[in-house]
C-alpha cells in the first residue's frame, strides 16, 4: 500500500502541473477538484503496481513510466473535468467514456476509475504493439 500511496503522490503531482486546480475553479470548490484528481491518481497507481498487469515499459521505472503515460493519455483526453471523469457526458458522438475516453462502454468503463485505467492500460498496450510492429518509433506508437 505504501508504494501506491508514493506512486499516487508522483502522479497527482504530474496530473496537476498540466491542468491546474485553477482551471476547474469556476465550477467547483479546489477541494472538489483535489479530490476527483487524487482518486484518478490513486487508481493509475494501483493500475500500474497490479502484478497482474504488464506495465508498458521495461525496466525499474516500468511501472512508474506506465502510470505518467496514463495519467498524461487522461489529461489530454479528459482534462480530468468532472463531468468526463463521473461518466456524465461523453465524447466520440456517445461512444467515448471517462477519464480515458475508452469505447468499451459506459457500464464497464464507468463502474470505477480502477476499471476504466485498467481499460486504458490495454489500450495503450495493444496500441503500442501494433504500431511497434509498423515499424514507428518509440515516440509514436499510441
Amino acid at each position: 500500500m505504501v508504494k501506491v500511496i508514493v506512486l499516487a503522490w508522483y502522479v497527482l503531482n504530474a496530473m496537476m502541473s498540466w491542468v491546474t486546480e485553477s482551471a476547474h475553479a469556476y465550477y467547483e470548490k479546489p477541494a472538489v477538484t483535489d479530490a476527483r484528481y487524487i482518486n484518478i491518481a490513486l487508481a493509475i497507481a494501483e493500475v500500474a503496481l497490479d502484478p497482474n498487469q504488464e506495465p508498458l515499459f521495461d525496466g525499474e521505472d516500468g511501472r512508474l513510466r506506465t502510470a505518467l503515460v496514463l495519467a498524461s493519455i487522461a489529461s489530454h483526453e479528459s482534462k480530468f473535468v468532472a463531468n468526463v471523469v463521473n461518466c456524465r457526458t461523453s465524447g466520440d458522438n456517445g461512444l467515448a467514456w471517462g477519464p480515458w475516453q475508452t469505447h468499451s462502454g459506459k457500464v464497464i468503463t464507468c463502474g470505477d476509475l480502477k476499471t476504466a485505467a485498467g481499460i486504458a492500460l490495454g489500450m495503450a498496450r495493444h496500441s503500442i504493439v501494433v504500431c511497434k510492429a509498423q515499424g514507428y518509433p518509440l515516440l509514436e506508437q499510441l
